[in-house]
């Protein structure tokens, strides 16, 4: 009778304990929340966009020079002689050394594939140079260098491009313009929800950053002034106006 009894005790102080331990956890539980709602105020996350449209200031021209000859050297120096031609065209527009820039040179085997094999028909040099206009007559410019190039023959454009060097002005009034969308969009969810925006917490901005805009200004395939130019050379280029995209996220505290 007497173990009975220490066993019905023993049960009794357990299940005490038990809630006792339960109720601490749920008090401080409790207590955490509380003390966390009152640093954690209620919030709305919300995604701003922005746009802003700005005329470029620059142009960019890749040109492309290729020769094939019997020996390397000989198709290295046709190559750089036609380089230089080009570069003499450049200088007359006062377009500066360093806006000339040569971005890769090679010399390779080309052959001639048939069903008996292939041939050998010499070594291809080519130079891919990569000039800029930054005068503010830069779409003219352009136009008229790349008419006086089609003179010289065995010449590519490969690509064009108008170009913005600065683009703060442009980003600054862009973000302006995502920051009251994302309070637009912000006031539109509390009065959903019966609430109130009060202040911006925290403002990121999450835009990817792909270096400058470049809105193409001819066809992206290359021509060869050889074959492609017409008897009324190349159209003058319109610049138009470029587009810069911002997006932030902004974290608003409400009541």
């Amino acid at each position: 009778m007497q173990r009975q009894h220490l066993i019905i005790i023993s049960a009794v102080v357990l299940l005490t304990a038990g809630l006792v331990y339960i109720g601490n956890q749920l008090g401080g539980n409790w207590a955490r929340q509380w003390r966390w709602s009152q640093f954690m105020p209620n919030t709305i996350t919300v995604i701003g966009e922005g746009k802003s449209q700005i005329a470029p200031d620059s142009m960019r021209i890749y040109f492309s020079v290729s020769e094939i000859a019997d020996t390397t050297q000989e198709a290295q120096t046709l190559t750089n002689t036609k380089a230089n031609q080009l570069k003499v065209i450049l200088w007359t527009y006062e377009i500066p050394e360093s806006a000339i820039k040569t971005e890769s040179a090679s010399i390779n085997e080309e052959y001639d594939w048939t069903e008996w094999g292939r041939n050998l028909l010499g070594y291809r040099a080519t130079q891919s140079i990569t000039i800029t206009i930054e005068d503010p007559e830069f779409a003219r410019i352009g136009s008229e260098v790349i008419d006086e190039v089609a003179q010289i023959g065995g010449v590519k454009v490969n690509n064009t491009s108008f170009v913005l060097k600065d683009k703060n002005t442009a980003m600054a009034e862009a973000r302006e313009k995502a920051f009251d969308d994302a309070k637009t969009k912000a006031e539109q969810l509390a009065n959903a929800g019966n609430l109130r925006v009060k202040k911006a917490l925290s403002i990121s901005d999450t835009s990817i950053d792909y270096g400058q805009v470049y809105p193409m200004a001819r066809s992206e395939m290359a021509m060869d002034l050889d074959e492609g130019f017409s008897m009324w050379g190349w159209a003058n280029f319109n610049p138009g106006e470029m587009e810069v995209n911002v997006n932030i996220q902004v974290v608003f505290e409400t009541r």
